[in-house]
């Protein structure tokens, strides 16, 4: 099955043109899933667990740092699998950026 990489970088909004603001409400206009199987896997370690999936996926590992990354194969009728690394302490924005990843795809690419 083809599958679609979605790597999230935990930077600033405002260099990349996308609003992160945990507040501000945003559309859902352009979801790429109505329905996500989401798994959350706590870790020590995120940045080797997000390179580590992106090498398994076909990709390259991430080139800078990260907090959390997300990864999204192709909906299937609307329906996706996802799974979101984290730390084991997130923030509740942390969790929910990714979250959204889970739906939105890469929204802030």
């Amino acid at each position: 099955m083809k599958q679609f990489l979605f790597l999230v970088l935990m930077v600033s909004s405002t260099a990349y043109g996308f609003e992160d603001n945990p507040i501000m409400p945003f559309s859902t206009a352009k979801n790429i899933a109505v329905q996500s199987n989401i798994r959350w896997i706590p870790v020590d370690d995120v940045q080797a667990a997000c390179d580590k999936e992106s090498r398994r996926r076909g990709g390259t590992g991430f080139k800078m740092a990260v907090q959390a990354c997300s990864f999204n194969d192709a909906p299937v009728n609307g329906v996706n699998n996802c799974i979101i690394y984290t730390f084991k302490n997130p923030t509740m924005h942390t969790l929910g950026h990714e979250t959204r990843h889970c739906f939105q795809g890469a929204w802030h690419e």
